[in-house]
């Protein structure tokens, strides 16, 4: 793929992030909580889970998927997350390690990071950002021996533990 279009579509995703955070809820809608005070709508902690697939479009190309487990912490509309995760990836090595994520409900916008190892290779740090269920993730290793030491991956992922939160509370 074309670098000029990778750059593209990341540039677009991060300029039309902070646009979304502008809410067309009505407060009316709402039995608890209260837009003038700040009170928050509903809180908690509870367990997370989450899924992704994803596709690495440069560097080491290949197909992805990803579990992670954790704890969530709520206090609408923001909610917070921290685990462990587990990659399969299709033609590479498999990596595990440890993932934060930040989501504004009601606008959908999300991002993530975090930083993991492979099973059989290097160490790295990842970060991803993205909107609803899709999103884009950078993933750079700290002390490569090959020259394709960092990847792009779109990516489509499942807030389980959001998801169950909701449903519950």
């Amino acid at each position: 793929m074309n670098k000029k279009i990778i750059y593209i579509l990341f540039i677009t995703l991060i300029l039309q992030a902070p646009l979304s955070f502008a809410s067309t809820e009505n407060p009316d809608d709402y039995s608890s909580g209260d837009f003038q005070t700040g009170t928050p709508f509903r809180q908690g902690v509870s367990w997370d889970a989450s899924f992704a697939l994803g596709y690495r479009f440069s560097g080491g190309k290949s197909m992805f998927t990803r579990a992670r487990t954790g704890i969530l912490i709520v206090r609408e509309p923001v909610f917070l997350s921290l685990g462990p995760f587990f990659d399969v990836h299709f033609s590479e090595n498999h990596q595990f390690g440890l993932q934060g994520e930040f989501m504004h409900l009601w606008s959908g916008t999300w991002a993530q990071a975090g930083i993991f190892k492979e099973l059989e290779g290097d160490a790295g740090f990842l970060a991803s950002i993205g909107w609803s269920v899709f999103g884009v993730e950078y993933q750079n290793k700290f002390s490569s021996t090959t020259e394709d030491n960092w990847n792009l991956a779109l990516k489509i992922r499942i807030p389980i533990g959001v998801y169950a939160f909701g449903t519950q509370n």
